[in-house]
């Protein structure tokens, strides 16, 4: 089992990614919520290639929260699966 030490970076500790990688994804959770809406689509391919671009980066975000999490379960021999 892998416990957090002191200078130990979120790359070396399964757990420590977990936290990094969460409050990312609670971080850009949280700046949706404070605008109150998703981004518009706009006209111009600019625009749009702007908002595709932004959905990706959020799923992008949830993926690699769920791969930390299977991380840190496996870190932990399957417990909390």
């Amino acid at each position: 089992m892998t416990h957090i030490l002191p200078g130990s970076t979120a790359d070396q500790d399964p757990v420590g990614g977990l936290i990094a990688t969460a409050t990312s994804v609670a971080d850009l959770f949280e700046m949706l919520l404070e605008d109150g809406k998703f981004p518009g689509k706009g006209r111009s391919d600019d625009d749009k290639q702007s908002v595709a671009q932004w959905w990706e980066d959020r799923y992008e975000a949830i993926k690699a929260l769920r791969r930390k999490i299977v991380d840190v379960i496996e870190e932990r021999g399957g417990v909390g699966a």
